[in-house]
């Protein structure tokens, strides 16, 4: 999202952008998103300081961190950037800032579910799919 500030009117500027994942490099190991992601904007200009309060969402299919398995979940962030402009400064680019909150939000230890009971150690089974036979790691 790129923008002269002198063309943000008095009464701000609403913006809707389509985002390409693959061109921000947003995909990850574990994480990948399942299609291009929604940005809306509202900017506003007051004196020598713009500020952009950004919605951004889409979906992510991730993989659980305990039984690794993919699922898919909402993808949705609030964002608000305070961007400072003079006479030098009139064109800002907000994608890196975006792009770096986006990433600072993701989840550290993503689970399909909250009671995940994840694989075996002995034999790897799934035990969210059912118990194993494996007698060595048994409770």
């Amino acid at each position: 999202m790129k923008i002269d500030a002198r063309q943000i009117p008095p009464e701000g500027l609403g913006l809707q952008e389509d985002i390409n994942p693959a061109a921000w490099e947003l995909d990850t190991d574990l994480l990948k998103f399942k299609q291009s992601l929604k940005l809306e904007a509202r900017l506003d200009k007051v004196t020598n300081v713009v500020t952009a309060l950004v919605k951004v969402g889409g979906v992510v299919i991730l993989t659980c961190s305990r039984c690794l398995s993919n699922f898919a979940s909402d993808f949705k962030r609030d964002i608000r950037i305070d961007y400072p402009v003079d006479s030098t400064h009139l064109f800002i680019d907000f994608d890196p800032e975006i792009r770096d909150q986006l990433i600072l939000s993701y989840p550290v230890k993503p689970l399909c579910r909250q009671d995940c009971k994840g694989l075996c150690l002995g034999c790897g089974q799934d035990l969210n799919q059912g118990s194993c036979s494996c007698t060595k790691y048994r409770d």
